[in-house]
């Protein structure tokens, strides 16, 4: 009877720890859970198919919100803005022009359309220089808005440079040679003798008759005239020489290339004169830069 106890006990531990018909979970019952529980800690992404896509929508419901709470923000920051800049305390209460010295401040107010108590930021700026520099005078303009009530219209007019007479009243040239005009006065361009007009169209070089290199013409007075000194008229005596008048008895004669290369020359002449009391004749500039007078007009 002993022995077949001791058999019996023999054969439950060998069959537990030799792993022979040995079922743990019997057994081991907590310990098989622990087993499951630290494996599934082990391995935290591996959730059940149930869980997952639940956490996702609840993620992306929160994303959603955040979206919609920062675009509702944005809105109400471009309305309060936008309100602002509509509001009283931007209305115009001072039209300033500035650059302007041939078209008058009203002139150029009434052509821009603007008048005071107009909202500062409702006026088109780029509507405003289009019109502008629509105008024959007007070579470019700008809009500065001095907040929060002054606007300035700034104006870089066009130079009359040359004016040509043609039926009664004087066709004005500016630097580049462009029709910008048709005035009964020169508009202190330099008036242009010997010289008609075949035909013009304002914005374009007009037609001349043959007898004037009209570019050598522009470039020579364009020389003179940065270097502050004035000729009231030129007369052709060749396509590309003058006799210009400096005064009406004191003028100055030569190739347009010559008198603009010397025009130093020519002022330190005239003051030479001028110092001596001389006031009649003419100045000849030749080619390599000597400059002889002659009292004989």
């Amino acid at each position: 009877m002993n022995k077949e106890r001791e058999r019996d006990s023999f054969r439950t531990s060998t069959d537990i720890y030799g792993g022979v018909d040995a079922d743990y979970e019997t057994y081991f019952p907590a310990e098989a859970g622990e087993t499951q529980e630290s494996a599934s800690a082990e391995n935290p992404s591996e959730e059940t198919e149930a869980e997952a896509p639940g956490k996702k929508r609840r993620k992306k419901k929160r994303r959603k919100k955040h979206y919609m709470l920062r675009l509702l923000l944005i809105l109400i920051a471009a309305a309060a803005v936008f309100l602002l800049l509509r509001s009283p305390l931007f209305e115009i209460s001072y039209i300033q022009v500035e650059g302007n010295s041939l078209l008058s401040d009203e002139e150029i107010i009434e052509m821009a359309g603007v008048t005071e108590g107009d909202n500062m930021f409702s006026v088109s700026s780029r509507k405003t220089v289009k019109i502008l520099e629509g105008n024959a005078y007007v070579d470019s303009a700008d809009i500065d808005r001095r907040i929060p009530d002054t606007y300035v219209i700034n104006i870089k007019e066009k130079k009359p440079t040359l004016a040509i007479k043609y039926r009664g009243n004087y066709v004005i040239l500016d630097e580049k040679g462009t029709v910008i005009d048709s005035a009964e006065d020169s508009r202190t361009a330099t008036i242009l003798n010997g010289i008609s007009i075949t035909e013009y169209e304002t914005g374009s070089v007009p037609g001349l008759s043959d007898g004037c290199d009209l570019s050598a013409l522009l470039s020579m007075l364009e020389k003179v005239n940065d270097a502050g000194f004035y000729f009231k008229r030129v007369e052709m005596v060749t396509s590309t020489s003058v006799r210009a008048s400096i005064t009406d008895t004191l003028l100055c004669q030569g190739d347009c290339v010559d008198i603009a290369e010397n025009v130093e020359s020519i002022k330190a002449a005239v003051y030479d004169l001028g110092q001596r009391g001389v006031s009649r004749g003419v100045i000849y500039v030749s080619g390599d830069g000597y400059a002889a007078f002659n009292p004989v007009i």
